[in-house]
């Protein structure tokens, strides 16, 4: 089969990231990137300092590590090899301790550079748009319902899943970092570090490590299966796995709920045309080019087919994020409930604010 333009752009991009990676000045780029990160927080009133000491703080860290593996000094040789990479510019990838308590100050960050005219409300409008847009679409759960978050990290997702879905009964995070559990635990135990919506659906959040794409959970259990901005941190081929996990996971009339960056929204069509800049990013992203490329065609929608699911809606989500919600089929529907109804057309209803 003929090399693609899109495969070539793919391919000679990760050869420029992979050299950024190398080049002896990498470490004072990644160092000038983290005080980007940091200064943003600022700007919406965050000390990004402040929020990691406050999680360093809770103590017990090797213990609360070993409560998640089993075995203490856990080494990371069995998984695969995709999540041994350094992903956001951590030399361990999200497989140590930096990248698990930063996790949650780093999400407010983007909320921030993404919406700074909510400043450090910015994190909980992009949430929130993802919420509202996939049940606009039809991602509904009966009472009693389970919900599964798979790529939880620390339990961001996962808790605000349980807010915005308070008829589910249970809501379960799963991650494939010891690390990212190891903090979502000790935040449940660590209620002053959590909002008061997050204390109040803590009862009903569970977190588990493993392998998204074999949570070992049983067959036809989830009403609702979340996957927010997971995608693009796997290669393809693991994310068509993925999807058929999903799949199995679900109930009859269950839904699988994206989020997702759009890379042909207008503010990622203008990074993409920055060979330089976008090709930083993908130094901190290392599956960011396949995942565009992935996103762009036809094969996201042939493989959520291919795995099974028979009715797939996508809307844009923010001005640079596409919310999608694929149903599986069956006798059981639970996607409509009184006064419910799917959403408008694809359109860019929020303007792109990014800083």
């Amino acid at each position: 089969m003929a090399e693609t333009t899109a495969d070539l752009g793919t391919r000679i991009g990760g050869a420029v990231a992979s050299f950024i990676v190398e080049s002896p000045v990498y470490p004072t780029m990644v160092k000038k990137a983290q005080q980007t990160m940091k200064d943003t927080a600022a700007l919406g009133g965050i000390d990004w300092d402040e929020e990691v000491e406050k999680l360093e703080k809770l103590g017990g860290w090797d213990e609360a590590l070993e409560s998640v593996t089993g075995v203490p000094n856990w080494t990371p040789d069995q998984l695969p090899d995709y999540f041994k990479q350094k992903f956001h510019a951590y030399g361990e990838g999200n497989l140590c301790w930096q990248a698990a308590k930063e996790q949650l100050v780093a999400g407010k960050a983007v909320g921030v550079r993404n919406f700074p005219m909510y400043g450090a409300g910015g994190e909980d409008h992009m949430r929130g748009k993802f919420e509202s847009t996939i049940q606009r679409m039809g991602a509904f759960v009966e009472d009693g319902g389970l919900i599964v978050d798979l790529g939880c990290g620390t339990g961001t997702s996962t808790r605000r899943l349980a807010a915005a879905y308070p008829e589910a009964k249970e809501v379960v995070g799963v991650d494939l970092s010891p690390y990212f559990i190891a903090v979502a635990r000790r935040l449940a135990d660590a209620p002053s570090l959590l909002s008061a919506t997050e204390q109040e659906v803590s009862g009903r959040v569970r977190y588990e490590w493993g392998d998204a794409t074999k949570t070992g959970l049983e067959d036809g259990s989830a009403s609702l299966v979340s996957l927010c901005l997971m995608i693009h941190e796997m290669p393809a081929a693991e994310t068509e796995v993925l999807f058929k996990e999903a799949y199995r996971l679900l109930k009859p009339g269950g839904s699988l709920a994206i989020m997702e960056m759009d890379p042909e929204s207008p503010g990622f069509t203008r990074l993409q045309q920055n060979p330089f800049i976008f090709s930083l990013i993908r130094s901190t992203e290392p599956f960011l080019g396949e995942y565009f490329a992935l996103a762009s065609s036809p094969e996201l929608s042939d493989m959520l087919q291919r795995s099974g699911f028979n009715a797939i809606r996508r809307m844009a989500c923010t001005g640079r994020h596409y919310s999608l919600v694929a149903v599986k089929g069956g006798e059981a529907d639970c996607r409509f409930k009184a006064g419910a109804e799917y959403g408008a057309p694809d359109f860019y209803g929020e303007a792109d604010t990014h800083m």
